[in-house]
Parts: C-alpha cells; sequence; structure tokens
C-alpha cells in the first residue's frame, strides 16, 4: 500500500466559501484565474470569455468576503489566451505570464505596472519544440529566489507532464531535460518552513494534487509520493478541476481554483485547510484595579460574580484580546476574562473562579482544558487556583508580573479597601 501525505490538514469545500463574480458587461463567463494578495484584500488575473468564446485577461477584486468583481480589461493577444500568473518582480514592475493557442500551445509574458497597464511587446517564454511537448505548453507558474528564475510548466504531449525552466533575468529560459510530474498540469509552487508543495490538477478532471520536496530549487530535485486533496464531488466542480493557487491567510490556506459544473459552466471555487482548534478554553484573569462592579465597590454590596466587567479606562489587555481574535479565536467560546472583586481574599476569590469555569466551560464540555493567563495579582489567582483545585482540567497557569513572594503596597487596600493617595490635589490630574 501507498502511504497518503498528510503535510496540510484537509481542503475542505464549503457553500459558505462559494465565489460570486460580477462580470464586466461584454463578458459572461471564465476558465484559469490566479488569485493572490493585493494589500489588505484579494486580488487576481481571471481569464474571461465573451459569448462568441474570445478570451481575455482582467482585473478582478474581491470587495467583500467571497464578492468578487471585474475591474477591468488589462491585455488580449489573439482569440484564445488563459492561465494568467503574476510574478511582482518590484514595487513598479510585474510581469505577466499567459498561454496562448495556435498552431501549439506557447507561453508568453508581458511586462506592467502595479495597476496592470501593460506595455511593450509580449516575449515568448517558453516554445514547443521538444517531442514530448508536440502540441504544445501551457500553465505556467513563475517563482523567483535568491537571484533566479523558476518556471514550472505544463507540456503535452502524449500525455501531460510539468517541467521546469530556469533563467537569470526572467526573459531567457533553459529547460530542465526531465519532468517533474508525469500526469499533471496546472503547476502552483507553494514554500513554508524549508520545503515546497507542488499543486497541480490531473489533466482528465480527477482531482487537484500536490507533491512535497525537501531539495533545493533545480533541475535534479526530487518530489515525494503526490496526494490528492480536493476531488470533483460537487455539482460546481463533477467535469473538471483546473488551476490551483494558495493563498495563506493567518493559519489558514485557501486553495482556489476553477471548477467546471454539470451545467457546463467554469466557477471560481474555494477549499479551505485549516488546523483544527486544540480543545483548549484561554481564561484570561486581569490584575488589581482591572475589575468593575459599581454597587460592588462603592456601596459595597454583594453582586454576582458574573457581573463584574473591565473597566473602560484599562487598555492593558487589548493588545491580547485582539491577538485571540485575529488568529480566529471567538471571546466567550474560545477565551473569556474573569473579573473579580480584588478586595476580597484570594482563596475566597479562587472558589469563584472556579465557580465561574464550571458554569461558562465545563458545563458543556467537562473535558474542555483550560489555559490560564494571569496578571499581576491575576497571576496569584490562577496559581493558588490551581493547588487548591489540582483534579480540574487545567492545562498551563503563566502569570504575568505576578508577585508570588507578596507586595506590601497593596496590604492596606486588599484589607480595607481604601486606596492611599498622596496628600495634594496631584491625584485628582491623574
Amino acid at each position: 500500500t501507498v502511504e497518503e501525505i498528510h503535510a496540510f490538514d484537509p481542503f475542505v469545500k464549503s457553500e459558505e466559501s462559494k465565489q460570486v463574480i460580477t462580470y464586466l458587461p461584454e463578458y459572461d463567463s471564465l476558465l484559469h484565474t490566479h488569485v493572490f494578495k493585493r494589500g489588505n484584500s484579494l486580488g487576481g488575473i481571471f481569464t474571461a470569455r465573451d459569448e462568441t468564446g474570445k478570451s481575455v485577461l482582467v482585473l478582478a477584486e474581491e470587495e467583500s468576503p467571497n464578492q468578487w468583481v471585474m475591474k477591468k480589461k488589462i491585455f488580449e493577444d489573439g482569440d484564445e489566451i488563459s492561465a494568467p500568473r503574476v510574478l511582482f518582480i518590484d514595487t513598479n514592475l510585474l510581469r505577466l505570464f499567459y498561454t496562448k493557442a495556435g498552431d501549439r500551445y506557447r507561453i508568453y509574458s508581458i511586462d506592467c505596472d502595479r495597476e496592470f497597464n501593460c506595455y511593450g511587446s509580449p516575449n515568448l517564454v517558453i516554445n514547443a519544440v521538444e517531442t514530448w511537448e508536440y502540441k504544445g505548453v501551457g500553465s505556467g507558474f513563475p517563482f523567483y529566489k535568491d537571484g533566479i528564475y523558476y518556471f514550472f510548466y505544463g507540456a503535452w504531449g502524449n500525455t501531460f507532464q510539468i517541467f521546469m525552466a530556469t533563467s537569470t533575468d526572467g526573459l531567457h529560459w533553459t529547460k530542465c531535460p526531465n519532468s517533474f510530474i508525469n500526469y499533471g498540469d496546472g503547476a502552483f509552487l507553494y514554500e513554508t518552513d524549508g520545503k515546497y508543495y507542488l499543486f497541480y490538477h490531473f489533466p482528465a478532471g480527477e482531482g487537484i494534487r500536490f507533491s512535497e520536496s525537501s531539495d533545493p530549487l533545480s533541475c535534479s530535485m526530487r518530489w515525494g509520493q503526490s496526494s490528492t486533496i480536493v476531488f470533483p464531488d460537487s455539482f460546481e466542480d463533477k467535469r473538471h478541476l483546473i488551476a490551483p493557487n494558495i493563498v495563506k491567510d493567518k493559519n489558514s490556506l485557501y486553495l482556489y481554483y476553477s471548477g467546471l459544473g454539470v451545467d457546463g459552466l467554469w466557477r471560481l471555487k474555494l477549499a479551505i485547510s485549516s488546523p483544527p482548534k486544540e480543545n483548549v478554553f484561554y481564561l484570561i484573569i486581569p490584575g488589581f484595579f482591572a475589575s468593575w462592579n459599581r454597587e460592588a465597590i462603592l456601596h459595597n454590596r454583594q453582586v454576582s460574580l458574573f457581573d463584574w466587567n473591565l473597566p473602560e479606562y484599562v487598555k492593558e489587555y487589548s493588545g491580547l484580546k485582539q491577538s485571540l481574535i485575529n488568529n480566529g479565536f471567538i471571546e466567550g467560546k474560545d477565551f473569556s476574562f474573569f473579573h473579580y472583586d480584588w478586595q476580597q481574599a484570594v482563596d475566597d476569590t479562587t472558589d469563584k473562579l472556579d465557580v465561574f469555569l464550571q458554569e461558562k466551560v465545563w458545563r458543556d464540555d467537562p473535558n474542555k482544558k483550560v489555559k490560564i493567563i494571569g496578571h499581576s495579582l491575576g497571576g496569584l489567582i490562577g496559581r493558588i487556583y490551581l493547588q487548591k483545585y489540582p483534579a480540574r482540567n487545567i492545562e498551563k497557569v503563566v502569570s504575568v508580573g505576578t508577585p508570588h513572594k507578596g507586595i506590601t503596597q497593596v496590604y492596606e487596600p486588599l484589607v480595607t479597601g481604601d486606596v492611599p493617595i498622596e496628600n495634594s490635589f496631584l491625584w485628582l490630574i491623574e
């Protein structure tokens, strides 16, 4: 048996990731696409077709999640061009690669500015002259590293194979003699953690695959066993899947591709690989003075432990909270603050903390582990809670700026509730 490669978490298609495209008036369908990050949003070069079948390259932007708008036509070259790929060279220049039909398919490039205004004459990149590419070459992908340009492309002869060419100037190319993939097309190279991953599609529509290599980029680099990651198992890609693109955002990989549906229409499709969230709840315990309840603090009244909150003037925890949100954590579901009466004894507060965790976390999932992040007095509460309730599912306690050996300045406020201030008007300014 052949062991499957599991370099990534599974790529999942969902209705929530359905892509909607607003076309330019003269075009009504698409074929190949190249999706890439453009500033803080996504951009793309799409192969768009009119009702006669003529194809051009257009610039598209994702204006809201999964909602794309074609902005302008950027290039045409004859009746049939396709498979656009973009190489960003510097702050002012990009190079647009594409495949052009003729007596056989060939790959060309043209230079454009960063607004995709292209100029000059197209340059022939890869010509189909070898016996194994007598029907043409196409679907190229450019990659630049350490002063060398690399170009992965499909060769069409008796079958489809993926080859590579190299260049020192990005204009004149030398082909490698041997193929990297013996049955594949539509290459896309992704580099991470010192490894290369070559994504491609099966020529007959069997799915999208990838192969992995730890070797340096060269004509002799070795590629491992391939693994299929996206299958033609939905109405919108049942007949074919082509032109994979990888975009990384936070901890997820977004695989965009073109799918040919049962209805004969090509669509932009998306599958997402996200690492499974660990079954852990993050609890943040703020420090001294960083919890507030007006009735308890000002009027010494008994209130529920769930009625405390973070005062508006406390900003020290905003960065931590936003970092958790940016990484996909949801407040109340994946993390929470534990606010408390800092006038009470720490031992009593730990008992209330246990009630809080039982109610907010372990009632719905008794096996969920908790990581406590305690600042100042909050770290002391977390440590003593762990000592007092060792059987609870506490995976880790992290304390920041916590006086584990005590601090004399807090004795009077903790015992009496009085905050000593300097006998002057300066405390009013503070």
